[in-house]
């Protein structure tokens, strides 16, 4: 009787984990975010750090930390972003925003089946609805995690959402749907990691590493240039080490090309007429990337 009482209680222990798919205690995700008008490269870290209860749910809060540079002021930075409330039941996550919880995923979903959440972002109360269209699966290590392919207000899209993982973009649905889509610190995405004691660690390449902050790799030979000043209001000056012969191109944040030419040794570039802003310059020689340096624009 008594080893009957006890295996019983172990098939309800590991039933109760099986149920947890998503933030368990330990799980961290890392959040990349690329230059915007803050001109910030960096990350944000999502972690559970607690529990607690509303309306009677048992929900876990997920704390946010943003790690970065700032160009304009030329630091480093950390500092601790907002809280997260969550709560699960029967594979479902529901999350807290304006005082209302909204679901976030059905992990239990079935291709055709729908439910109505909200987008993110805090000044934007626009509801959506999701729409399983099918599901497929992603392999890791000796896991199988579901991927839900959905479309959003019955529109064609590319969203989808992996169990245990969430968005491909944010913990958080972050739909251009009646509202701005922001990046940068607070807007983070997309993921680069995720991380907890059973499934490991989870990368999708967007990065070097999880913690990986400066958005230019720089090449062996990139030293072989300078750019100066920095920031600049008017003009600034592009400089080579040796006696040859380099072209330039210059793009804003968004990759689109501003300018380009050609030059020997050194030449002086006006930017008076720029947009304020941060921008790329890429040195070449033989059509062969020497290396990127990034200037801000007053």
């Amino acid at each position: 009787m008594k080893l009957l009482f006890f295996s019983l209680i172990s098939f309800l222990i590991v039933l109760n984990l099986d149920a947890q798919v998503f933030a368990p205690n330990d799980a961290v995700w890392h959040y990349t975010y690329d230059p915007d008008i803050t001109l910030d490269d960096g990350y944000q870290r999502v972690e559970v750090s607690g529990d607690t209860v509303i309306d009677q749910y048992n929900c876990k809060v997920l704390s946010t930390t943003n790690v970065g540079y700032n160009y304009f002021n030329q630091e480093y930075y950390e500092f601790a972003g907002e809280k997260i409330i969550i709560y699960e039941e029967d594979s479902i996550v529901y999350y807290l925003k304006s005082d209302n919880f909204y679901v976030l995923y059905d992990f239990a979903a079935k291709t055709g089946d729908s439910y109505t959440s909200i987008c993110y972002p805090g000044h934007c109360d626009s509801t959506f609805r999701v729409t399983i269209d099918s599901i497929s699966y992603v392999e890791h290590n000796l896991d199988s995690l579901q991927k839900f392919h959905i479309s959003i207000n019955d529109e064609v899209t590319s969203f989808y959402y992996v169990e245990k993982l969430g968005y491909s973009e944010y913990i958080l649905p972050m739909f251009n749907i009646g509202c701005e889509e922001l990046t940068g610190p607070n807007y983070p995405g997309p993921l680069r990691c995720y991380q907890d004691g059973i499934l490991g660690l989870y990368s999708t390449g967007v990065t070097n590493d999880c913690d990986y902050i400066t958005g230019v790799k720089k090449s062996p030979q990139d030293s072989k240039f300078s750019l100066y000043p920095n920031p600049v209001r008017v003009s600034m000056q592009l400089s080579a080490e040796d006696d040859q012969v380099y072209s330039y191109e210059i793009r804003d944040c968004y990759g689109r090309l501003i300018t380009g030419d050609t030059f020997h040794r050194e030449t002086r570039i006006q930017v008076a007429n720029y947009i304020k802003g941060l921008y790329f310059v890429t040195l070449r020689r033989n059509q062969t990337p020497i290396g990127t340096r990034k200037f801000l624009k007053y």
